[in-house]
């Protein structure tokens, strides 16, 4: 599984968030060969408390296993594609080519191996334009929910970090004004007894 944009800046929302680095939390999943069924039963809590102590990273954890399970499910179906397009007698060398191909540039986030590809090429394209032509209306329905899905989390999550950025800006706002009152309060006695100091250094020296 490839690292996409999508995914990538999923990751770095939570590591601006949580002071840690999401990233390699995952490799190391991958070089351990966890699987992903395990991560959702067991620790998606683990990406989030493992450093920091807040129920409200549980988005940022949810959005980035949402956005794997979603490239798996869209790598399966490009595998299983052309298996199924073939005749039972014949096997095509475009087709096996695309497959390698697309198997090539794919990185498994549960291997502890990259593979890296000799050729470049836009068969993968092909392969996945073919597996969303072969899925089925209920297949494309539900696809459609969990994008809207996906999308209102997505909104939801924007506003939970705009609110929290303006209210860490009015924390420190209010922070900067008691430091001054409080500078105020301390030198105001302070600048007066030194005029009073001076007006008897006068007096005396009349």
């Amino acid at each position: 599984m490839s690292f996409t944009p999508e995914l990538n800046m999923a990751v770095c929302e939570f590591n601006l968030d949580s002071g840690c680095n999401a990233k390699e939390s995952l490799i190391e999943m991958a070089n351990n060969k966890i699987s992903l069924e395990t991560f959702k039963e067991h620790n998606i809590k683990a990406l989030t408390m493992k450093y920091v102590n807040s129920e409200s990273m549980m988005w940022e954890a949810r959005k980035i296993v949402r956005i794997i399970s979603r490239l798996e499910a869209d790598e399966h179906q490009s595998r299983v594609a052309p298996k199924r397009s073939r005749s039972p007698g014949s096997t095509s060398p475009s087709a096996s080519n695309s497959s390698s191909s697309s198997s090539e540039l794919s990185f498994d986030m549960f291997s502890s191996k990259r593979t890296v590809p000799m050729k470049v090429t836009s068969k993968p394209k092909r392969v996945i334009a073919q597996a969303s032509r072969t899925m089925k209306p209920h297949q494309q329905e539900s696809r459609q929910e969990s994008a809207e899905k996906d999308r209102a989390n997505d909104e939801k999550l924007k506003k939970f970090i705009e609110s929290r950025k303006l209210k860490e800006q009015a924390k420190k706002a209010a922070n900067i004004q008691k430091c001054n009152e409080v500078k105020e309060a301390v030198m105001f006695p302070a600048k007066r007894m030194k005029k009073r100091q001076l007006e008897q250094y006068a007096y005396r020296f009349k």
